[in-house]
């Protein structure tokens, strides 16, 4: 039966030499780059035995497995850490976070492969039981601090997303103001084209019978004076008329107290 194993390492270097070796020899190999990803491949694909890089940004190897250890289908998945530190003390940190046996980094070609056989096999190392109590006390503080710095670290990305959103929601609510302004003027465009073109035909009408008046002979001097202000007066709606239908723009000017209305000379072309 094929073993698979999940190597969990940030430096691809280092994932691909692991998994030339343990392929050369007939084993499948799972690959993560971090931890979180690693714990979902690690559900994901049942892995006979997990090399996880201690040294990783974020959620280090450490905290890693750990969470591992914690979850009852992975408990009793061997785990064995890789790491450049080559100290008693970091061995044992190892072990204590759940780790069951050690590789020291750069890995050891010759020797990786039977190593890893002892391993998935049920091979453990052990650490002295005053020492592991020292260090699990010494561990259980990291973990809290590393607990609180990536609660302020969520705090500190909580303040910039709230301030992204304040910014953004600003910018939309501009936007929206300038959307409404830009479908009034649309609207007051549409309707002066309007306005205009249903006035432009009864005053066309009306000039015309007018200038018929005035020009007939019937008309005595009291009446054509009055059919020449009609025109007159006429001719001056027809012009309000021609800028209505020519507006482009939307300018205004005070009319009454607060009250603004649209100034038709500056706001046609």
């Amino acid at each position: 039966m094929i073993s698979t194993v999940l190597c969990i390492d940030d430096d691809e270097n280092n994932r691909a030499l692991v998994r030339r070796i343990l392929t050369a020899k007939g084993y499948n190999v799972v690959e993560a780059e971090n931890g979180l990803e690693g714990m979902d491949k690690a559900i994901k694909s049942s892995p006979d035995l997990i090399l996880m890089d201690m040294q990783m940004p974020g959620l280090d190897g450490f905290e890693t497995t750990t969470r591992l250890k914690g979850m009852d289908r992975l408990k009793d998945v061997p785990i064995i850490a890789l790491t450049a530190r080559g100290g008693v003390d970091d061995k044992e940190r190892c072990l204590v976070a759940g780790c069951d046996g050690y590789i020291n980094k750069p890995i050891d070609v010759d020797n990786f492969v039977s190593t890893i056989e002892k391993f998935i096999g049920g091979e453990k190392e052990a650490i002295d039981e005053v020492k592991e109590k020292e260090l699990l006390r010494d561990y259980s503080q990291y973990l809290v601090r590393s607990l609180e710095d990536k609660v302020r670290q969520l705090e500190r990305v909580n303040e910039d997303l709230e301030s992204r959103v304040e910014k953004r929601t600003k910018a939309l609510q501009t936007a929206q103001k300038r959307l409404v302004v830009l479908e009034k003027k649309k609207t007051l465009l549409e309707l002066a084209g309007g306005v205009a073109h249903e006035l432009n035909q009864p005053l066309t009408v009306i000039l015309s019978l007018s200038e018929l008046l005035v020009n007939s002979s019937d008309m005595d001097s009291e009446s054509s004076d009055l059919i020449l202000q009609i025109k007159d007066e006429c001719n001056r709606a027809a012009d309000i008329v021609s800028k209505i239908g020519n507006i482009e723009r939307y300018k205004t000017k005070k009319y009454y107290k607060n009250i603004d209305i649209l100034d038709i000379d500056k706001s046609s072309a």
